[in-house]
Order: structure tokens, then sequence, then C-alpha cells
């Protein structure tokens, strides 16, 4: 378990990483202090692995919520992958390419309902 110190530290490398702008650092405590990062709907944090196999930081993992705001109770969305890794903006990308490859399914398979029952747009 991470101390407040531990969590805050960490959660500011982890921070330090992100590319782009509106990224959130959290650190809470909940039977431990925990932290991640967030902006909008997605969070990247460290995953039940703990560190990396030499131990030199922690595994990180992505979740895409169904909110656009900062409310950290809102729930995730079906296109979750397994996909972990060292690099917290690898596992951003592997995400949204996952949650796209979802999206283009849903909207290939209402495309073709719109053209089977004559439904225009």
């Amino acid at each position: 378990m991470l101390t407040k110190e531990q969590a805050e530290q960490r959660g500011n490398l982890l921070f330090n990483k992100m590319r782009g702008e509106g990224w959130k650092l959290r650190v809470w405590e909940n039977l431990g202090w925990q932290y991640e990062v967030k902006n909008g709907a997605m969070s990247v944090t460290p995953c039940s692995l703990g560190e990396a196999p030499d131990g030199s930081e922690d595994i990180q993992f992505c979740l895409m919520g169904t909110d656009k705001d900062d409310d950290m109770s809102s729930g995730h969305m079906g296109w979750e992958t397994d996909f972990i890794s060292t690099d917290p903006n690898e596992v951003v990308l592997v995400q949204v390419k996952r949650a796209r490859e979802v999206l283009n399914g849903y909207i290939a398979a209402v495309t073709h309902i719109e053209d089977v029952m004559g439904i225009k747009p």
C-alpha cells in the first residue's frame, strides 16, 4: 500500500508523462492511497500488477467512461482492453483505437438497418 506522499509522487510522475492538455491528477484514500490522471472520461491509473518487472515504475492501464465531465463515478464502456504498458500515452492510444473499432461496428450495423428499412438519417 502506498502512503499519501508516495501516491502524490507517483501521480505527479504519471501526470508529467501525459501528452496533450487537460489532464488532472487525482489522489485519494481507499484502503491505502490511490492515484490516477484523468482527462474528461479517460483515466489512466496503475493496474493491480503494481511495479514493472524491473521495479522501475508502475504499469499503467486506461479506462474510458461514458461521460465527458470530471465525475469520477462515470460508468465504463465495453471497449476497454486488457492492454497494459509502462507508457501511459500508449495505453491511451490503444484504448482510443479499440473504442473507434467498436463504434465503427455500431455505425455499420445502424447504417445497414437504415438501408434495409429505407430509413433516411
